[in-house]
């Protein structure tokens, strides 16, 4: 068998534009499957952010944006932080502005590149109605009902409660934990993935073996 670059240097026996042509076609063929690899992803986050419960979901966010400031950090960055070595943009929809209104904001989210996941307490009246709105593109669910894994450490091996009250000056919650937990397991799934995101199926099968059920 002819390598290619015994292929491409062989120029006594390809004319030039035959090469050039040979070149745009073996290409594609030599990019990872599904294309390019992602640099970053955005997380839509459901939580309370107004109202009697504001404090729960400002801890979520917190929970979610400490995990995700573990790893991989660097001067100057625009990120929420990193999850499986990318950068991680965090948008948070405050579930306590009514029905409608929470799905119209995440009408707006799906129309951005690149949000990959939609996660949080999810009210179960307006699941079927999101899990609607969800199967019109690759965005993936994860509904944190369904995910109760308890992350007592950090990556450093420090005490989540430690580590967390250093950087806010409280004790976290429940809330906080969910955030963290989510986050947790989105940086496993994402390294998984090996950074592919163009299969939902192959995401969701690298969620699993992270441990989402």
């Amino acid at each position: 068998m002819i390598s290619l670059s015994r292929l491409f240097s062989a120029r006594c026996f390809f004319p030039r534009r035959l090469l050039l042509a040979l070149h745009f076609v073996l290409l594609p063929l030599l990019l990872p499957p599904g294309g390019a690899l992602a640099h970053d992803f955005k997380v839509g986050l459901l939580a309370p952010l107004s109202g009697a419960d504001a404090a729960a979901g400002r801890e979520a966010v917190n929970g979610f944006k400490l995990a995700a400031s573990e790893r991989d950090g660097h001067p100057d960055e625009e990120a929420d932080g990193h999850l499986g070595g990318l950068d991680v943009y965090l948008l948070p929809v405050d579930t306590n502005g009514g029905r409608a209104k929470v799905l119209a904001r995440i009408e707006s989210l799906l129309q951005q590149p690149g949000l990959h996941f939609l996660t949080g307490r999810i009210p179960g009246t307006w699941m079927k109605e999101i899990q609607r709105m969800l199967r019109r593109g690759a965005t993936i669910l994860i509904d944190s009902e369904r995910y109760s894994v308890r992350e007592n450490r950090t990556l450093d091996g420090i005490m989540l409660a430690e580590a967390y009250g250093k950087k806010f000056g409280r004790r976290p919650g429940p809330a906080a934990r969910m955030g963290y937990a989510l986050a947790r397991l989105l940086d496993r799934a994402v390294r998984i993935t090996g950074d592919d995101f163009s299969n939902p199926a192959r995401v969701l099968a690298a969620l699993a073996r992270a441990g989402y059920r």
